[in-house]
């Protein structure tokens, strides 16, 4: 890996929007400046630069005039000046001049035309080499690469359009219509190029044309501890790869996964990267969003999010996202709470960002972005730098803008008259005009911004928490009886400690995902006659993760994940049944339906979370299929057959194996059909009655984790007493009946009655006039009886559809049954 230190970095110097001059000061012998010009707009840019007047300076290759036409999207040297004599004096005066010209329409054709011939050729030898193996180590394919005289080419996520646009209902690319092709760092860079060069800094990130800014903004943010960012790369991936290979760990759906790229990346006809790309000729940021974007199915589909969630897929580290508009928040904010909390995380060294309100139009239209008046961006996710408060009690925030540039122009801007040398000194504060960094008052911030996104990584010295982490894959089961089952597991400490318990799903934006559960975990202690105490818990939500905090003292908890049925009752898919998908193709290969549910499989075997199949994880798989266990014979033979690593079958492998055994059963496909019926799917590839999450606890301190089998009981208090303990309460008939409400996260509620007189109760809570919304019972109209001095749930609420607003009301009535009738 290149070792530079930052001065020698070269000096940016914006020369109109989008267009920057670098000067690279080297100092020889002879001494000596080199000028590069790179344009970040679809044009091509004349550009003159005029020496005249200097003394004792020459361009390499003489003169003193440069005019040179550079491509767009291309950082490009155009000269370099030469000190002639150094015992002599020296004068260097210079003047530019540019203009801007459209790109030639017959030449960008001419290079899509033949990037795409090219491309296609490589991508035929690489399914050849089957350079897919999940196994494969870095050493392995590059080898292979060697043998071979090729490069490497990732045939799953391919240098073509599935790669880059979302798909269709026929499973086709939706092309946006912009001019892009792939090419190879040594195709668009000039000179040497390195993973990392001169260290990591967040103003290395330039965002392109893509709308991932909540992505690049949790980048910028981890950035500022340049060792989580390289904790993301493999050893052997933190320097630049000859065969263009590389592997980088991301934390996806709850679980650290393993990515392999290779070094194609999205860029304009003869030009450099078309979305995001660093500073100078390093590769990290451009690896980071392919292999996320590779996570996803395709680049379109990280555009738009949020920076928290990019930040947990970064880390993995326990979240919080504070919304200024929330009740309980508002109520933090008067009494000073949410203040001291800033303060806290700053100094502990969290990672934290900052979002405004409105949506960001800029990024893919290219045209100028909305400010709000003061300098900042609609819809846009800030990098939060610092939060201190002055001896006067003034209260201030530090904040980045992760494209440089586009700062905060109110009170205590770079510029305000509010700063005076004695605050400067105090804060340690040294201001730089529209270097995209600056200071607001905390009362501006909550005006101007939406929320605040906090990630609790390790991520400083100054971080007095190390995390004990433990992540372990469940299922939740629908059965015929419509009742849930799930894995629970025990809790066990030593001693007093704060655990963040998360359940992760995956996420709705990957391709091909399921629309959301709504999902929670409670945390139950047990109690010596053997009923239960509410530790925590975080609700049911229909969203991506959900999760609780809370503070347990020594002994053993029952952590329960939960799920209220909505989905699994109604279907999860839903719209037209239309004609069953075909699980192959007419060159008799998997489709892509019938290879997802199969990798699906595979993960919901994978109870270990290691990335393969042990004996016994195939055994579960046999005994439920097969009605039989696998004999150790046929697991070794299973091993030196199929693609296998380190005692366990690879995802590759199983399907290799599943197949092989398929076709020497008669190939026929009933057999896969009774299969994937056996493991929740339906005759439209639907998965009704099953679905994986990962459960995820980080605990300040020591604990152990050991699973238990389902708990009817159990399960019913951990949804009961949430909705008691946190839910709004509505009393009837003087108290003796009781409906709580509890609105859980931004996509869940619930409702439960108690019951408190000694005669049973007959309650009717009717939903029917909410908008959008669906119930665990599959009716809005819920009707209940009630013993005495027992609490029941009446109705789990959820968005019916996540991409439209949603609402809820109720009418509630209830009358008395007489016991002696």
């Amino acid at each position: 890996m290149t070792d530079q230190s930052d001065k020698n970095k070269p000096a940016q110097h914006a020369i109109t929007d989008d267009v920057y001059l670098y000067t690279t000061r080297n100092p020889g012998p002879p001494v000596s400046f080199t000028y590069e010009v790179e344009c970040c707009k679809f044009n091509r840019l004349k550009f003159t630069m005029d020496f005249q007047g200097s003394q004792n300076f020459e361009l390499e290759g003489g003169g003193l005039l440069i005019d040179k036409l550079v491509a767009p999207f291309k950082r490009t040297m155009v000269g370099k000046l030469l000190l002639q004599d150094t015992s002599k004096g020296a004068n260097l005066k210079n003047t530019y001049s540019w203009s801007l010209e459209d790109p030639d329409p017959a030449a960008v054709e001419q290079v899509l035309s033949e990037d795409k011939r090219k491309i296609g050729n490589e991508l035929s030898r690489a399914k050849k080499l089957n350079f897919g193996d999940d196994s494969a180590t870095i050493n392995e394919i590059e080898k292979r690469c060697k043998a071979n005289k090729v490069k490497f080419l990732d045939p799953d996520f391919p240098p073509t359009d599935s790669s880059l646009y979302a798909k269709d209902k026929s499973n086709e690319p939706v092309h946006d219509g912009k001019p892009v092709t792939w090419r190879r760092p040594t195709e668009f860079m000039s000179g040497s190029f390195d993973v990392f060069q001169g260290g990591i800094e967040p103003n290395d990130i330039r965002q392109g044309s893509l709308a991932d800014c909540w992505f690049l903004c949790a980048l910028s943010s981890l950035a500022e501890f340049p060792q989580l960012v390289m904790n993301l790369f493999e050893e052997q991936s933190k320097e630049s790869s000859e065969a263009g290979v590389y592997k980088l760990r991301l934390c996806k759906n709850g679980q650290w996964q393993t990515v392999t790229v290779d070094d194609f990346f999205p860029c304009f006809p003869g030009a450099g990267p078309s979305y995001s790309r660093g500073h100078g000729n390093e590769l990290w940021v451009l690896l980071l969003e392919k292999a996320y974007s590779k996570l996803h199915g395709a680049y379109a589909q990280i555009k738009m999010g949020w920076a928290y969630e990019a930040m947990i897929d970064l880390t993995g580290a326990p979240y919080m996202t504070i919304r200024f508009e929330d009740e309980d928040v508002q109520k933090t904010i008067k009494n000073g709470e949410l203040w001291r909390n800033l303060v806290h995380w700053d100094q502990e060294g969290f990672i934290m960002s900052a979002s405004t309100p409105g949506e960001d139009v800029f990024t893919e239209s290219g045209e100028k972005p909305e400010k709000n008046g003061v300098g900042l961006v609609a819809g846009h996710a800030y990098t939060m730098l610092a939060a201190k408060q002055t001896m006067a009690g003034i209260r201030l925030c530090q904040l980045r803008n992760p494209w440089g540039g586009f700062e905060w122009q109110g009170d205590w801007s770079d510029t305000s008259d509010l700063w005076t040398d004695e605050i400067k000194e105090e804060l340690d504060v040294v201001l730089a005009e529209d270097d995209g960094t600056f200071w607001m008052c905390f009362n501006d911030l909550l005006k101007h911004f939406f929320s605040i996104n906090v990630c609790m990584a390790d991520s400083s010295n100054n971080n007095n928490i190390n995390w004990t982490e433990k992540r372990r894959k469940i299922c939740f089961t629908f059965g015929a009886d419509g009742n849930i089952s799930t894995p629970m597991y025990i809790f066990s400490n030593k001693t007093t400690s704060k655990a963040y318990m998360s359940l992760h799903q995956e996420d709705q934006r990957c391709e091909n995902a399921l629309p959301y559960l709504d999902i929670g975990v409670s945390v139950l202690q047990i109690l010596p006659d053997y009923t239960y105490k509410l530790m925590g818990s975080s609700g049911n939500s229909a969203e991506r993760q959900n999760q609780t905090d809370v503070t347990l003292p020594p002994g053993q908890f029952l952590v329960v994940p939960t799920t209220t049925g909505c989905k699994f009752s109604q279907g999860l898919l839903g719209g037209n049944e239309g004609d069953a998908p075909k699980l192959f193709t007419k060159q008799n290969e998997l489709t892509v339906q019938g290879e997802k549910a199969l990798n699906e499989v595979f993960k919901r075997l994978d109870a270990d979370l290691d990335g393969v199949l042990n004996k016994q994880e195939l055994n579960a798989f046999m005994q439920m299929t097969e009605g039989c266990a696998m004999q150790d014979e046929v697991f070794d033979w299973i091993m030196q057959t199929f693609d296998s690593f380190e005692g366990g079958l690879t995802a590759d492998g199983f399907r290799q194996c599943y197949m092989y055994m398929w076709e020497a059963s008669g190939r026929d496909e009933e057999t896969i059909w009774r299969d994937l019926i056996y493991m929740g799917y339906d005759r439209h590839l639907r998965l009704l009655f099953a679905r994986t999450c990962i459960l995820a606890i980080h605990s300040e301190g020591d604990f152990e984790l050991h699973p238990q089998p389902f708990d009817a009981d159990a399960y019913e208090e951990a949804m009961e007493l949430p909705i008691k303990a946190f839910g709004k309460c509505a009393e009837y008939a003087d108290g003796k009946a009781k409906l709580y409400t509890r609105k859980a996260g931004y996509s869940g509620v619930s409702f439960a009655v108690e019951n408190n007189s000694s005669e049973p109760l007959e309650f009717t809570l009717d939903c029917s006039e909410s908008k959008n919304v669906m119930s665990h019972r599959g009716t809005l109209v819920a009707v209940q009886i009630i013993p005495p001095k027992e609490t029941k749930v009446m109705h789990h609420l959820m968005p019916k559809n996540a991409f439209v607003a949603w609402s809820w009301s109720y009418k509630a009535s209830m009358s008395w049954i007489d016991s002696e009738e």
